[in-house]
């Protein structure tokens, strides 16, 4: 009979799964931490005044980051934010400014134990 036997050298710990809120918490008033938790490549759709979506696909060296999510010390107006769980590897928050016609949904993705910016859809008027 075959038995398998743990050896105490190699044991691999599993990373533990990161919180979205804490993730979201530093995401949102860290540069340099956003920059790192964007995947490769993003999806960004924008609304036209004509109605139709522009989709632009940017790799990290082609964005500005400032652009993709504002800084929360950048904000000059009331930013209402929400989230909707999609899954347990998908959260959309939705961003909203008090009448100020901003409208943005950020798709967040688990990618292992991490979350990452996937694909932002840009509803403002």
């Amino acid at each position: 009979m075959h038995e398998d036997r743990i050896d105490s050298m190699y044991v691999v710990t599993k990373e533990e799964t990161e919180l979205f809120k804490n993730f979201f918490s530093k995401f949102k008033v860290d540069r340099e931490f956003k920059l790192l938790r964007i995947v490769d490549t993003l999806n960004l759709h924008l609304y036209e005044d004509n109605g139709e979506f522009n989709n632009e696909n940017f790799t990290k060296i082609k964005m500005s980051v400032d652009d993709i999510f504002l800084l929360q010390s950048d904000w000059n107006e009331k930013i209402l934010i929400s989230h909707e769980n999609i899954s347990n590897d998908t959260i959309i928050t939705h961003l909203r400014g008090d009448d100020t016609g901003l409208h943005v949904k950020h798709k967040f993705i688990r990618k292992g134990s991490k979350w990452y910016l996937a694909s932002v859809i840009d509803y403002s008027t």
